[in-house]
């Protein structure tokens, strides 16, 4: 079962708790941790060492734990990129017998709070020139269709015919690529908010918020993102003169 409130989730499906510990490691994400130290609260970045997703637990570098911490049984974590957030809590299982080797293990956590920060910048490309998109996903299928609605965390795509079927809310799509006005393309993973099959027009629409991209795909929609705001604050301007 997932909570959704708008742009936060409570997520506590081991499904998702474990595709999304994967991923987080699997691309880097930013990793902290909250902990009390001389009766002040601090967040302090650590590394994820490994994610096993066989007997649910991952290991951190535990160097920056103070020993109160590693002496807790329960954790509060952060990983974050780019505008999405993962705050969780997780139980201790083990620390190294070996002092030389600083690392802890923990179990996956039972619940994890998702948050995608909102974002004032979202650009409506409907009437403007296509934005092309391509999603591929691990049947090997492919679907090509267009951006309608963009900004710097998500963005709404139109695909042709009813893929209610093919597309479930929170499903993670690995390999997507985006074409950019300028030709350049940008590569992320993404996860699904929700498909709607529009009957009169024979299309889908895919809410979609980015789980990862690389650091030129991300410079690069901020780059249309900034060029579109220009271009509708002109357009204002023009129209109040």
């Amino acid at each position: 079962m997932s909570i959704n409130t708008g742009i936060d989730r409570e997520l506590d499906s081991p499904v998702e708790i474990s595709e999304l510990m994967q991923l987080a490691f699997l691309h880097r994400w930013q990793f902290s941790c909250l902990q009390m130290v001389r009766n002040h609260v601090t967040s302090d970045s650590v590394q994820v060492l490994d994610v096993n997703i066989n007997d649910r637990s991952f290991t951190v570098d535990c160097e920056v734990l103070a020993t109160s911490t590693r002496e807790s049984s329960v954790v509060a974590f952060k990983a974050q990129s780019g505008g999405l957030t993962l705050v969780f809590k997780a139980k201790v299982l083990r620390n190294q017998l070996d002092p030389s080797v600083c690392e802890c293990s923990f179990a996956f956590p039972e619940t994890i709070r998702q948050s995608q920060l909102r974002q004032a910048a979202r650009i409506n490309l409907t009437n403007q020139p296509e934005v092309s998109v391509t999603l591929f996903l691990e049947t090997r299928m492919k679907f090509d269709g267009r951006v309608t609605n963009i900004s710097a965390t998500g963005a709404k795509i139109q695909l042709p015919g009813d893929l209610s079927d093919k597309f479930k809310s929170f499903q993670i799509i690995e390999d997507s690529q985006i074409l950019l006005p300028n030709g350049m393309h940008a590569a992320m993973t993404i996860q699904i908010l929700g498909c709607v099959y529009d009957i009169k027009n024979g299309v889908s629409y895919i809410r979609c918020q980015y789980l990862d991209m690389d650091e030129n795909s991300e410079a690069q929609i901020i780059k249309m993102l900034d060029a579109g705001i220009k271009h509708r604050t002109a357009f204002k301007m023009k129209r109040a003169g």
